[in-house]
């Protein structure tokens, strides 16, 4: 036991002290500074635009731009740009009033290049492909590409409209300009050229830098909804999967939790008592109290339940009542008729009853005589 303690105590003390291995994630997040975040681009914001507020937006683009007052630049770098109908008809309205919208993304919905009349293609760009401004003021600088990553360039679309500005050597722009009624789009197809990883190396702060200056010296409005929803939107489960640590946790968690219901709620359930069906004891009954009579030696009061239980039956069977079957003379020939009977059996066994019922006392012989009597109807009835 004590070994065991001291191997889990080393395995959480090198896990502990383990380097945190780098996430290469996408998320283009202003707050993360894993190699592709904007953590660097963002802090650069304040140089770009110097003077200008700088506002980290958490909502759609249909209630950001309800407000009609709202000017200046909105900012947006990510993976994928996508909005519904709503929020794109509003972001088309806020850049046609005379504002500009800045978007790097490496997939753009096809309904937001219709919507501006243009075309992009996709393919794969060597290790040591560079890029370059257009503007001959610029031309002679060159900027290397990062990295393993995808080349989604520009193409199409209507030339009056569009304007190159970035291109690589081979001519295909990566970097467009596009006026929307008073307004400009500024996209690039390479929102990796903003991240930290290349911010921060082989002068990518430099390239980032002069992008950002064909914007106009305006507010900024920096939008974080499409990446990380609405403010405090963020659940648990989903701080949890964004962290390898945390997600690990998280599975343990559940997979003892799952261990302890099968395992220990197996071992502490009650033992469930075998249920017997019940029996049918009418006979046991019968038997208990017949003998219960027979010991009590009241044969009268044997023979008269007997006598009762046989008119009742001649009630419900043949719908023939009488307290006095002899005295009534047309009883036993009903009776006669209905059961197949004959008619001086029948007065033999109603006299049997007359007998019982006006007498004080019978014996034993007698309820046997009174008894073979009416089994003896039973048998023979009809």
């Amino acid at each position: 036991m004590v070994l065991l303690l001291l191997l889990a105590l080393a395995y959480i003390l090198v896990e502990w002290y383990r380097p945190e291995p780098v996430s290469w994630s996408q998320t283009y997040i202003n707050t993360d500074k894993i190699p592709y975040g904007t953590y660097a681009l963002f802090e650069l914001l304040n140089e770009s635009f110097p003077g200008a507020d700088v506002e980290t937006v958490r909502v759609p683009a249909y209630n950001l731009f309800s407000d009609s007052t709202l000017t200046g630049n909105y900012l947006f770098i990510g993976p994928r740009f996508r909005t519904d109908e709503y929020d794109l008809e509003a972001l088309l309205g806020f850049v046609g009033k005379g504002n500009t919208a800045f978007i790097a993304a490496g997939i753009f919905e096809q309904a937001f290049l219709d919507s501006l009349h243009i075309e992009t293609e996709t393919g794969v760009m060597p290790p040591d492909s560079l890029v370059r401004f257009v503007s001959p003021y610029l031309a002679n600088e060159r900027y290397s590409y990062p990295p393993l990553a995808p080349f989604t360039w520009f193409s199409g679309g209507d030339s009056l409209r569009s304007v190159k500005i970035s291109e690589d050597l081979s001519g295909k722009a990566n970097f467009i300009r596009v006026s929307h009624g008073q307004g400009n789009f500024y996209l690039h197809s390479q929102p990796a050229m903003f991240s930290n990883y290349y911010v921060l190396r082989n002068r990518g702060h430099e390239y980032a830098f002069r992008a950002l200056s064909y914007l106009p010296l305006k507010p900024v409005l920096w939008d974080e909804y499409y990446k990380q929803g609405r403010v405090g939107s963020k659940s648990l489960l989903g701080i949890i999967g964004r962290y390898i640590t945390l997600r690990w946790a998280w599975y343990l968690l559940l997979g003892g939790v799952i261990l302890y219901i099968v395992f220990l709620g197996k071992r502490r359930q009650r033992v469930i008592p075998l249920v017997e069906p019940l029996k049918n004891t009418s006979l046991e009954f019968a038997g208990v109290v017949s003998s219960l009579y027979y010991n009590q030696r009241d044969f009268k009061d044997i023979a008269l339940k007997k006598c009762g239980f046989f008119l009742e039956h001649l009630r419900n069977r043949y719908q023939e009542a009488s307290e006095d079957p002899l005295a009534d003379p047309g009883f036993v020939s009903r009776l006669s008729a209905k059961s197949g009977i004959e008619k001086a059996s029948l007065e033999e066994l109603f006299r049997s009853i007359a007998y019982v019922k006006v007498v004080d006392l019978i014996t034993e012989a007698e309820l046997h005589a009174l008894n073979n009597r009416i089994e003896d109807f039973y048998k023979k009835r009809a």
